[in-house]
């Protein structure tokens, strides 16, 4: 049964990927979403010991070919961010030269070079208008239904999954690709038909799936997608109908979280809102989080012990292997990922790329940051949503191992929010009537002059 399930995968995996080759870009972008749901590494071979064929298509190949199929276009709009990015991964290739684990560390590069891929094809798909909201609301209902037949009609297929929500991928990245979701739906100044129903299909889909940290981001977001509501408005009367709306909304979802933990009283969530027999403190439970915390604790204690060099430039990329070897030498080698082991991009960045690689990823961070912020404050209505996506990103470098998440869902809704934040597509394109009304009504003849991103705009 589960071969056959394999093999019934891969040629889904192929025909989607011919689709997603040789249809319109309209098309095509929506398939590439949905191809990030299929990981087969993970369900034949150990990620350790091999390399995925379809993985490194879909990481590095197909990317590429959709770039080639659009106009060149400058990419002028997060410099520093660029510049952190080609940093951290330029010394990631050069602390491989050093690591004993070579796989891996050509994994992490590639992992690092398919971001770059992705932020490129979406910045430019969102500005030369390819992304559209039927084709990502198609994207993100296909998603849903195969997590529904992976979890529901083929359990057990995933290894690890505790029988949580999620499609072909991990709980967590397929929790990551509804949080993208969620955020765009909030905050996309587009008109979009029921999109409450959308939203209410991804909390439901988040609490299934089990994941804090996107539960955590989603509330955040939530919040300032409220606030920005209210600050909108010019009318107490509007202002009042809108508070009320919004105080109904949060009671819905506070029922249905507590139908949800009523259903499911082993649930993840119940480890932190359920009561404890034992009398045990949050952090002190069982569970996921607490063996994270005691990975955090023995790679600390490691990290201070070490030599000033390996301080400096670390023991080299996918070196975390040793690490996890030290900690718990049972562990077969062949199971173990070692982009995958840290749980804390931070921590992961001291132990294999030292100080030189932390500095690079906080930089990384902060730059991130202050260009979307200042997108925002020059005007772009856009980068708010990559602004309510920070928490979850920040989130996940502290507590999931997203620099190795590009060839999943996760990643590659992150890297398509972002480009959408920094596109500014989507406000100017919005703008184009009322500019062309304004420009003939002071007499003068527009003529059509096409800008960077692709868009036309209207000059006199």
């Amino acid at each position: 049964m589960a071969t056959d399930l394999h093999l019934a995968l891969r040629l889904v995996f192929w025909a989607i990927t011919l689709h997603a080759l040789c249809l319109p870009l309209r098309f095509a972008l929506p398939a590439y979403l949905t191809l990030a749901h299929l990981d087969l590494s993970a369900l034949s071979h150990s990620a350790a010991t091999h390399l995925g064929i379809e993985n490194t298509i879909k990481l590095l190949g197909l990317p590429a070919l959709l770039l080639l199929r659009m106009r060149k276009t400058p990419m002028n709009s997060c410099r520093w961010t660029t510049t952190f990015w080609i940093l951290l991964t330029i010394y990631a290739g050069v602390a491989a030269l050093w690591s004993p684990f070579f796989l891996p560390a050509c994994k992490a590069l590639g992992y690092l070079v398919g971001y770059a891929l992705l932020f490129c094809l979406f910045w430019r798909a969102w500005n030369a208008g390819h992304l559209t909201p039927n084709g990502l609301l198609a994207a993100l209902w296909i998603a849903l239904i195969l997590a529904m037949v992976q979890t529901y009609l083929t359990p057990g297929v995933l290894r690890n999954t505790e029988g949580r929500f999620t499609s072909f991928i991990s709980p967590q990245s397929f929790a990551g690709f509804l949080l993208a979701f969620f955020i765009w739906l909030l905050f996309a100044q587009c008109r979009i038909r029921r999109r409450w129903i959308h939203l209410c299909a991804i909390i439901v889909g988040i609490f299934l799936s089990g994941s804090r940290y996107a539960s955590l981001a989603a509330g955040i977001g939530a919040l300032l997608a409220a606030l920005m509501w209210l600050f909108r408005l010019s009318r107490v009367r509007g202002l009042s109908a809108r508070v009320r709306g919004g105080i109904f909304a949060l009671l819905a979802v506070a029922m249905l979280f507590q139908a949800y933990i009523a259903r499911f009283p082993n649930n993840r969530f119940a480890t932190i809102f359920g009561p404890d027999p034992y009398g045990r403190k949050v952090w002190e439970r069982t569970g996921t989080w607490v063996w994270r915390l005691s990975i955090y604790r023995e790679a600390a204690a490691a990290l201070a012990t070490r030599e000033l060099r390996h301080q400096i430039f670390g023991l080299g990329t996918g070196s975390s292997i040793s690490f996890l070897l030290t900690y718990n030498p049972r562990v077969p080698l062949e199971r173990i990922d070692a982009n995958r082991i840290m749980h804390n991009e931070f921590l992961r960045a001291a132990y294999e790329w030292g100080l030189i690689g932390v500095s690079l990823v906080v930089g990384l961070s902060a730059a991130l940051t202050l260009e979307l912020f200042l997108c925002a404050i020059r005007g772009g209505g856009d980068a708010w949503a990559g602004i309510a996506i920070l928490p979850g990103i920040f989130l996940a470098l502290s507590v999931e191992n997203i620099l190795s998440a590009s060839s999943t869902a996760g990643g590659v809704a992150y890297a398509m929010l972002l480009a959408y934040a920094f596109s500014g597509s989507g406000s100017l394109q919005r703008r184009l009537p009322v500019i062309q009304r304004r420009v003939s009504g002071f007499g003068y003849v527009p003529r059509h002059r096409l800008l960077p991103g692709g868009t036309r705009a209207f000059a006199n």
